[in-house]
């Protein structure tokens, strides 16, 4: 039987965990787990890993597909507007279609929903994962019908792809509309195919560097410029369609075979599947391997991780053919997991959705939040600290190096926020059951006096919120 949060915060679970396991809660869960039930263990974290997504099932955000049934919706009223009000500016006919299509709601719906797993989260690794693979294959909405799309990209993308091969993952991503319009290849025309000789348009090589330089091989993998445009050739007849889906156009695609990577592309009569055979050799690559394994190794364990591990991970992957699961339990099981140094600093949306956990908020509680509460402070909040959701400031992603995100500056921000967010949420939990809630055995001598001395609860939960310990995973 579940302990109850009174009961859990003030003993008799949580302080007879032992340091390693809050450690390794803190390094690849959601934060502590919440009652003796919940205990977090690599093979249980596994498990939960390979069941069926509850969490996803509890607080559901849709896929694509209701973003390009939003687009036609949209274009429909557009065209209804013109016909009816033909003396209307495009100006006002784009105010009026955005106001009533866009998909602000639908976004902040979806933030509130992936904070709701962080802290409901029935297995946490699932959620560590979303964020580290929506960083890795960022792509950012761009024009008509696509603004605030991000939330939609990665449900149907990245997260049924998460336990699969890393190959459909990068297919999925890489060939996404999303992708397809943030990395200009939409403007990306073959100059010997019919549409390049027609209108004089040539090649963007946006998407071929950003697959081969961040999504796989890495910046010092085994290409050059040469492959980058082959790879630019190939893709050319990728393009977004009217209904902002992925459309294959072999009227913009390179007419010829391509050498890409020491391999022939291609027989002269350009097909999707020469994209897809190129695609797969690129994931399946032994660089991406050994390229992958460093970037998770960095993601969950340190900035500068040890060689045996990236060793171990690569060796994973390259055996199991990218099947990451596989790759998962390698990281888990190795003894760097339960290094005892917590090198990582928590990035502002973790900071956040483990503060609310710390604070004894649960899953509903977010949901129930009203939309000014999210629009004048918890997406300027992330947006203030350096994070804002969903916005990197470029396809590299976010950075992973502690020194990016613990500065005065940051530090300064940091503090702000979380004073006013303890003021929103202090009377949810007792301090010192907030300190079991989010640290347990992990809170030091020093912090436990401080909280105990604060002249307020208020100034008591922030010293939790904004302490060293609460603040790196």
């Amino acid at each position: 039987m579940a302990l109850t949060l009174g009961e859990w915060a003030r003993g008799s679970y949580l302080w007879s965990m032992s340091t390693d396991q809050a450690l390794f809660s803190a390094r690849f869960g959601t934060g502590l787990p919440r009652n003796a039930s919940e205990a977090e263990t690599p093979a249980a974290m596994l498990a939960a890993l390979r069941d069926v997504d509850t969490t996803a099932r509890a607080y559901p955000v849709a896929d694509f597909s209701y973003v390009q049934l939003r687009f036609n919706e949209r274009e429909a009223y557009r065209k209804r507007l013109k016909q009816e009000q033909p003396t209307f500016t495009v100006a006002q006919i784009n105010h009026l279609t955005r106001k009533k299509y866009g998909l602000e709601k639908e976004f902040t719906h979806a933030l509130k929903a992936h904070l709701a797993r962080w802290v409901d989260a029935a297995d946490p690794l699932r959620e560590r994962l979303m964020l580290f693979w929506a960083d890795h294959f960022t792509a950012i909405g761009r024009g008509r019908g696509l603004t605030g799309a991000e939330p939609f990209y990665l449900e149907g993308a990245i997260r049924p792809n998460l336990t699969g091969r890393f190959e459909d993952m990068f297919l999925a991503c890489v060939t996404h509309p999303l992708m397809l319009r943030y990395l200009d290849q939409d403007q990306s025309v073959s100059p010997l195919s019919k549409v390049g000789r027609e209108r004089d348009k040539g090649l963007n090589e946006n998407l071929a560097r950003e697959a081969l330089e961040l999504h796989s091989l890495g910046v010092d993998g085994p290409y050059s410029q040469v492959d980058v445009r082959a790879l630019a050739q190939l893709l050319a007849g990728l393009t977004v369609g009217r209904n902002t889906g992925t459309r294959y156009a072999s009227n913009r695609a390179h007419p010829r075979p391509v050498r890409l990577l020491k391999r022939d592309y291609g027989s002269g009569r350009p097909v999707f599947e020469d994209v897809r055979a190129a695609l797969s050799d690129i994931a399946n690559h032994p660089q991406t391997a050994r390229h992958m394994a460093r970037k998770l190794a960095v993601h969950f364990v340190s900035d500068d991780p040890s060689k045996a591990l990236i060793d171990a991970l690569e060796t994973s992957w390259r055996d199991s053919g990218g099947l990451l699961q596989d790759v998962y339990e390698t990281l888990l099981l190795h003894p760097d997991a339960k290094r005892a140094q917590r090198a990582k600093v928590k990035q502002p949306f973790e900071l956040l959705a483990t503060s609310f956990k710390a604070l004894g908020v649960r899953g509903q509680d977010i949901m129930d939040l009203p939309q000014e509460e999210m629009r004048k402070r918890l997406f300027p909040g992330l947006r203030r600290m350096g994070q804002p959701w969903l916005s990197p400031p470029g396809p590299d992603g976010w950075p992973e190096e502690g020194s990016a995100w613990i500065t005065p500056a940051a530090l300064s921000m940091r503090l702000t926020f979380f004073l006013n967010f303890v003021g929103q949420n202090e009377n949810r939990v007792e301090p010192q059951d907030a300190l079991e809630l989010g640290l347990g055995p992990l809170a030091s001598s020093q912090l436990r006096f401080a909280v105990d001395a604060a002249e307020s609860r208020r100034d008591a939960l922030a010293l939790i919120l904004v302490s060293p310990e609460f603040q790196r995973k």
